[in-house]
């Protein structure tokens, strides 16, 4: 069985970022099982696309983009390294408001 575009550029963000999907899903405040099955998902729901792109730290269409360049973009910071972030919604606000200027 084959990848398609969103598995493989979900695992190259990844392998960019260093993280597995359990990490990921624990600096990001989400449920460990509920990443997995997002990466796994050859065909992801629009919200699904979404949440994990916020995770990821790249606006939701660069997940589907066969020419996809993880190097593009900085890591998404979950605020463990400075003290701020505390907060998962604002985390998760400050990811949004990324991905939505970087689509403007």
């Amino acid at each position: 069985m084959t990848e398609g575009v969103f598995q493989t550029n979900a695992r190259l963000r990844l392998a960019q970022l260093g993280m597995n999907w359990e990490e990921l899903a624990t600096q990001g405040g989400e449920d460990p099982a509920n990443v997995r099955g997002w990466i796994r998902r050859a065909n992801p729901r629009r919200d699904t696309l979404e949440r994990l792109a916020r995770l990821l730290g790249v606006p939701g269409h660069e997940l589907i983009n066969p020419e996809f360049d993880p190097r593009q973009f900085p890591a998404p910071n979950f605020g463990q390294a400075d003290g701020e972030g505390d907060n998962e919604e604002t985390d998760r606000d400050e990811l949004h408001d990324r991905d939505r200027q970087t689509l403007s």
